[in-house]
């Protein structure tokens, strides 16, 4: 899926289609990691989740 570049202020980010955070519930954080020229976003799962 490609996604543009979007302006926030004054850094730059990108909008998570809402298809894509429908199988996520109650997200709140991801972790970012650039590894091998790519980025990667991990969620961040509440430890009392289970």
């Amino acid at each position: 899926m490609q996604v543009s570049l979007i302006s926030i202020g004054t850094s730059r980010g990108i909008r998570i289609p809402s298809a894509v955070l429908k199988d996520f519930n109650d997200l709140d954080a991801l972790d970012l990691k650039v590894e091998n020229s790519r980025i990667i976003l991990d969620v961040i799962k509440n430890p009392r989740d289970g």
